[in-house]
């Protein structure tokens, strides 16, 4: 009892196991931003204009409808992620969950019927609860004991950090003209941005070595928890 400890106090940090909570925070933030830009894109003269949201006889219908249906999308997106998480491992839930976050950001973008629009933001949903779900797995599965708080904090922050940048764009992009359509577009544009990011740096990051005991590769577990923890943790 008493080695272990000693064992949990040590220094068990890497400024590796750092670098990767980092990259996967860049995917909280796309998933904060994707959530809180409709906030202000439902103030934007321009999109309501384009979408004839204001006068037409169902406009406030199809606002709720926006912004019911993101939450559908969150439902579909937990439920489907934990069976991906465990059969196809933390890394491909995660490529997943931003791909279709990407996609979804794409399709908001360059959307030309309401109905269209309305379509993006449900498979928004589902992938913004996905990373939501996804992020905070993978981080307390690779983080060390001692620090697996203040590591798992960064995806706290990360959603936070897009909350404030997703006002912050609206409101730069408010100043366009009133008949720019890149009003509204530009917002979503700019939010693919972290979520490319962080589609790429997937690539380079290890598997949970939790996902990877639990499916019978014991060596690759180890050589990953070497690579993320000192010595004397992994």
């Amino acid at each position: 009892m008493t080695e272990h400890f000693e064992h949990v106090k040590s220094r068990q940090l890497r400024l590796y196991n750092v670098g990767v909570t980092v990259l996967m925070a860049a995917g909280s933030l796309g998933a904060g931003y994707a959530a809180a830009i409709i906030g202000t894109t439902l103030a934007q003269p321009s999109f309501l204009d384009y979408f004839a949201l204001l006068s037409r006889s169902d406009g406030t219908d199809l606002i709720a409808t926006t912004n019911g249906l993101f939450f559908t999308g969150g439902v579909l997106g937990v439920i489907t992620i934990s069976w991906l998480a465990d059969t196809w491992g933390r890394l491909w839930a995660l490529r997943v969950s931003t791909a279709v976050s990407i996609i979804a950001g794409a399709l908001l973008a360059g959307s030309v019927h309401i109905a269209m629009f309305i379509f993006a933001r449900t498979v928004a949903g589902a992938g913004v609860f996905m990373l939501v779900a996804s992020i905070p797995m993978w981080i307390s599965e690779t983080a060390p004991p001692a620090t697996r708080g203040v590591l798992a904090d960064f995806h706290s922050c990360g959603i936070l950090l897009g909350y404030a940048m997703a006002s912050y764009m609206g409101y730069a992009f408010f100043h366009l003209p009133a008949n720019e359509n890149m009003a509204w577009r530009g917002p979503f544009i700019v939010g693919l941005v972290p979520l490319v990011c962080h589609f790429i740096a997937l690539w380079y990051v290890p598997e949970s070595p939790r996902w990877l005991l639990m499916n019978g590769h014991p060596e690759r577990a180890e050589s990953t928890l070497r690579r993320l923890h000192t010595a004397e943790e992994a």
